[in-house]
């Protein structure tokens, strides 16, 4: 009885939103919402770094990460698929230089962030048109309608954001790493919440759609761009997204199947 509810909750969770749109899917497998010990599933796969950036190490380890293949002194934003010298930093009395680049956090700092060591994960940073995080803000991820008037592959709403496909699966994994390593409520510094569309709160710390970015992760698998990235990273914090290099697990903790 107790088997056939549990996987009942999460047909709903994942697969229909009609009946789950109510049930976030908190620390991923939360206990006391879906009935899995979080000690059924790795401790390896909540492993938090042991090495977090500063921000003038972001600075260099995003340009590391973006660099241009065809020009070391450039890097490619995330969104626009832009080209820019990476001295053009959206930094100090440049700050409000539209033209120029800046970090933007993928799960918004809104979203239970500030003032935490996952502030300075660098797996849910990326180098973006500075003009075009601000654009975005703290806008969930979802399909959506309009175009953007910067970023021509964007497609927006007043509370959406929807990035260019080649990014679609990227951002779905590096949403379900931070879900999974920072939505323990065993720890006082993070209660993150994956959760689809009605449920998304910023007070709550609510963050999606999972639906949406189950279907992303399905349609854009892990690219050697991706690798490089989780590689840089995980060299200098001590950590990876495991959905990286074994991205079947979302499958397997999401219960879901990418046909």
């Amino acid at each position: 009885m107790f088997t056939f509810r549990l996987l009942s909750i999460l047909f709903c969770i994942v697969v229909l939103p009609s009946c789950g749109d109510d049930i976030p899917v908190r620390d991923s497998l939360l206990e006391s919402s879906i009935g899995i010990p979080r000690e059924n599933i790795s401790d390896h796969y909540f492993k938090r770094p042991n090495n977090y950036p500063s921000r003038r190490q972001q600075w260099a380890l995003l340009e590391t990460i973006h660099e241009s293949p065809s020009n070391s002194e450039e890097i490619t934003l995330y969104y626009t698929r832009r080209q820019i010298p990476k001295k053009n930093r959206a930094s100090s009395r440049n700050q409000s230089n539209n033209d120029y680049w800046n970090k933007e956090h993928l799960w918004p700092r809104s979203f239970g962030l500030k003032g935490s060591k996952a502030n300075n994960d660098l797996h849910n940073i990326v180098a973006t048109d500075r003009s075009v995080n601000s654009s975005r803000g703290n806008k969930y991820f979802y399909n959506s309608f309009t175009q953007h008037h910067e970023c021509e592959q964007c497609r927006v709403s007043t509370q959406t954001w929807e990035p260019p496909d080649i990014v679609k699966g990227d951002i779905a994994r590096v949403a379900f790493y931070m879900a999974l390593t920072y939505g323990d409520l065993e720890k006082e510094d993070n209660q993150l919440v994956l959760g689809k569309r009605k449920t998304i709160d910023t007070e709550k710390l609510t963050f999606g759609d999972l639906t949406t970015l189950i279907a992303w992760h399905c349609d854009d698998p892990v690219s050697d761009f991706e690798l490089n990235r989780d590689e840089v990273i995980g060299a200098f914090q001590g950590n990876h997204n495991v959905f990286v290099h074994q991205s079947e697990l979302a499958n397997d903790i999401f219960l879901f199947k990418c046909d």
